[in-house]
């Protein structure tokens, strides 16, 4: 089993089919990858902002990194068994499953994505577009700005701290936290805490959440920002509602825990 950086002395390196061991590659790396097509260890793309092209590459075993201000053209990968993790371009137009967490730093387009078995976190003003997307399997935080339409389920907890367009997920089995925007036509069940800012489930300060299909939280229900849950009929744990927040929820019917409301709430 040999490792990438044991054979950087030779002036043109060819890969082979499979490459057993870590693989790290830059853009400006003299090499031929044409035959490669799975890599069983880590591959981490580094360094120059020359595109790294991998066009036969269908599978990394490990976890896949492109780090810095690198670039990974790798159209024909499907799969990668551990991490992914973005922090400079990569365009992965073939990648349906990624086994482990998902990072993005930077902006990543990955059309073809169905299944992230990890945790999956869009950082800062960064950018990931998943059409395809229908389950994350640990948790979800979008810091920047996320596209899944087709995102149906969160086994984990939400965090939208900037703004999310989720407009197929029907069901989050943590926690619900919203800083930011999010809009969630679909949605019918938080099995854990809804915070509309910060807590369990919270909506903070100028933080909005529209859920007109959310029928029930499993956890408490707290907003500091604005609420629209038109749906609404069972909080099984505690409502909060501070300050000059906003909850409209006139279905609500039933409330286990303690219920607070500020003057500015409407509830049958």
């Amino acid at each position: 089993m040999c490792d990438f950086h044991s054979i950087l002395g030779v002036a043109i390196v060819t890969l082979p089919a499979t490459f057993r061991g870590n693989l790290a590659v830059s853009g400006s790396d003299k090499l031929d990858a044409t035959a490669l097509t799975e890599v069983g260890g880590n591959l981490t793309v580094y360094g120059s902002d020359k595109l790294a092209k991998l066009d036969a590459l269908t599978k990394v075993g490990g976890n896949l990194a492109v780090s810095g201000s690198a670039k990974l053209d790798a159209t024909a990968l499907t799969e990668v068994g551990g991490y992914l993790t973005v922090y400079g371009s990569a365009k992965l137009e073939a990648l349906r499953k990624v086994s482990g967490n998902l990072v993005v730093y930077g902006s990543a387009k990955l059309d073809a994505l169905t299944e992230v078995g990890g945790n999956l976190a869009v950082s800062g003003s960064d950018k990931l577009d998943a059409p395809a997307l229908t389950e994350v399997g640990g948790n979800l935080d979008v810091y920047g700005s996320a596209k899944l339409d087709a995102l149906k389920k969160v086994s984990g907890y939400l965090n939208v701290y900037g703004s999310a367009k989720l407009e197929a997920l029907k069901k989050v089995s943590g926690n619900l936290v919203v800083y930011g925007s999010a809009k969630l036509e679909a949605l019918r069940k938080v099995s854990g805490n809804l915070v509309v800012s910060g807590g369990n489930l919270a909506v903070n300060g100028s933080a909005k959440l529209d859920a007109p299909e959310l029928t029930e939280v499993g956890g408490y229900l707290v907003v500091y920002g604005s609420a629209k849950l038109e749906a609404l009929r069972k909080v099984s744990g505690n409502i909060a509602v501070y300050g000059s927040a906003k909850l409209d929820a006139p279905a609500l019917k039933s409330v286990d825990g303690r219920t607070g409301f500020a003057p500015r709430v409407r509830k049958n």
